[in-house]
Order: structure tokens, then sequence, then C-alpha cells
């Protein structure tokens, strides 16, 4: 999400109640999220492509790429979530969604399904799980220099918004997965994290510091 007048960048990352904060912005400038705006940009929209399975998440190389040189005028912005925690809520929403495909049956399921690349995960679950690292990375494979605030501490986002944004947010709407059941045993959790490693290390270097402004 590009904002042009206070020149913000948000990343939306799925499943990172981003949700919340999008409709704190949204709401703040009158936005139908399902319409094209000049005062919050989504490229999945923006060239008159209709809103899909992609929404409003966009990663930092793209909108990197979109800016140009207007680029080193902006401040990017995303909020990150364990990646324990993320993976059963991406698990839960999609599992809500398409009950019967066979990459769902059950948790470790889908990570079997995760960990092999299977294309029978539906579209929609494949992005949602798509680790959290890749939409913080520029074309170049780096990370970007990005605010990052953790999830758990959402309203540590406040002052930013209210400095960078001129206004005080209020994070009440969201999307919040059905509650289905997903027993945990120490063995899953491990290879979760495994799997997630790389973005493992980040998160836990980000929250930390309860991930205020960290120098990547």
């Amino acid at each position: 999400m590009i904002l042009p007048d206070r020149k913000i960048i948000y990343i939306k990352i799925p499943k990172t109640a981003s949700t919340a904060v999008s409709a704190a912005i949204w709401d703040h400038y009158g936005i139908d999220r399902e319409s094209v705006s000049d005062a919050a940009i989504n490229l999945n929209t923006y060239f008159g492509d209709p809103l899909g399975v992609d929404g409003w998440h966009v990663d930092y190389a793209r909108i990197m790429a979109h800016l140009g040189t207007a680029f080193a005028e902006y401040t990017a912005f995303s909020v990150i979530r364990d990646p324990l925690d993320r993976t059963v809520s991406v698990y839960r929403w999609a599992k809500s969604k398409r009950p019967n495909n066979s990459c769902l049956r059950d948790f470790p399921t889908f990570l079997q399904a995760l960990e092999d690349g299977n294309p029978a995960l539906p579209n929609q679950a494949r992005l949602h799980a798509r680790a959290q690292i890749g939409w913080l990375r520029t074309a170049d494979g780096t990370l970007g220099d990005i605010e990052l605030f953790d999830q758990a501490h959402l309203n540590d986002l406040v002052p930013f918004f209210e400095t960078k944004l001129g206004f005080s947010p209020v994070f009440e709407t969201v999307n919040r997965s059905p509650r289905i059941d997903v027993p945990l045993d120490p063995s899953l959790s491990a290879r979760v994290r495994t799997f997630f490693h790389e973005y493992q290390r980040l998160y836990d270097v980000i929250t930390a510091s309860r991930g205020l402004a960290l120098p990547l």
C-alpha cells in the first residue's frame, strides 16, 4: 500500500493483523477497499486489474520497482507475527475456505504440503503461507529498509501512525481465522520453525526489542 501524501509504504503481509492495520488507513481516507484510490494505492488494482486472490498484498520489491527514484522519499513499515502462530492461522483460514482440499485435511498434512511445494494447495493458502521474509526483500534478495512491528504488540504502532500518518488509529476491524482445533506437539512446532528458519531468526531479533524501528 502506497500513501503518496505522507510518503509512507505499508507492506501488508497476510495473517499479521493486516486487515486491522489496513482498515485504520482505509477508514481515515474514506477508501472503499474494493476500488482504486490515489490516496492509498494498491498496485494489484491500480492498473485496472480486478481485486483477486492477492488483495492488497504487494511485496516490498514490487513497490520499490514501481516508485523508482521516488522510492527514496518514502518510509516503509510492516507488521510481522510469530511464524508458528501465523502458520496455524493460515491453516485455519484456508481450511474454512476449502474444507475438502486434500492438502488441508489436518495441520500436519498442510505443513507437509508447504514443505513439498504441493501444487494442489489452494492459491490463496499458498499466498498467505508465503514466508513473511519474502514480502520484505528487495529485488536482489536483501532485506528492505523497513520499520517492523510485532503483531502481538499492535499498539506499538500507534505512535508511528500519529507521527508519520498524522492520525491516531483504531485497530478494531479483524479478519479472524475460525477456531479450528490444531493439536500441536513439540515435534510439529519445531518443524514449522525449521521450515521458516530464516524468518524465525529475524522475528527473534525484532521481538527482543519490541520491534521498534530496528536497523536490519
